[in-house]
């Protein structure tokens, strides 16, 4: 896919709900995961018609990921991720709603990735969690570049884009996207720094790439 110079993208990066992935999640959340993914979907719709119908944007591309939270088994499955993933069908459902808009178009991957040119450039889209952090010096600085190294020999991309993280950081070839759901047990175990429910915005220039990054609080 690629989008045009006038074209809005919201990246949906998974995680949008918590899931039952940890078992005293089934006792600490407020919804079921598909209460939860109902409410999700019912906001996205919201959300989406509003950016359409309030923004000069002439369309909205919307790549989606999902995220390790919305998986129906107990541990990841690299190969079939997709096929356990409640996000997944989400999407699905949100690309058939949408199909017929004039403006908004979807773009679901089953695989982990989610490539889009954008000012000719490459964008990879994905949740986060193949990265893997155990803590240390710098943070995921070093695991996400390292990471993103490998990834490169066999398909380059210009920047990353990825949640998973609960923090909002912002290096030269990748964007962590900060949480919504802001501090949380998982974020401080990780040692990511609290911070407040944040939603990242970035203006990408057809000359100098990755221009301004944004950090919008979300509260």
């Amino acid at each position: 896919y690629t989008a045009g110079p006038d074209e809005l993208i919201v990246g949906v990066l998974g995680d949008m709900i918590t899931g039952f992935i940890h078992e005293e999640l089934e006792e600490t959340n407020g919804l079921s995961p598909t209460e939860a993914m109902l409410d999700v979907a019912d906001t996205l719709v919201s959300g989406l018609e509003f950016l359409a119908r309030e923004t000069k944007a002439k369309k909205i591309l919307v790549p989606c990921v999902f995220g390790n939270h919305s998986r129906t088994t107990k541990k990841r499955r690299v190969k079939t991720e997709w096929r356990h993933s409640i996000e997944f069908a989400m999407y699905e459902w949100l690309k058939s709603k949408f199909s017929s808009h004039p403006k908004i178009r979807f773009k679901a991957e089953r695989g982990y990735f989610n490539l889009v040119e954008c000012q000719n450039r490459m964008i990879r889209f994905h949740h986060g969690h193949s990265v893997k952090f155990c803590g240390g010096v710098g943070g995921i600085t070093i695991p996400v570049s390292k990471k993103i190294a490998r990834w490169d020999v066999s398909r380059k991309a210009d920047l990353d884009i990825f949640g998973h993280f609960h923090t909002h950081l912002c290096g030269d070839k990748w964007f962590c996207n900060g949480s919504l759901i802001g501090v949380t047990e998982y974020s401080l175990d990780l040692g990511c720094s609290p911070e407040k429910p944040t939603q990242g915005f970035i203006v990408f220039d057809k000359k100098y790439g990755q221009r301004t990054v944004a950090k919008i609080i979300s509260e």
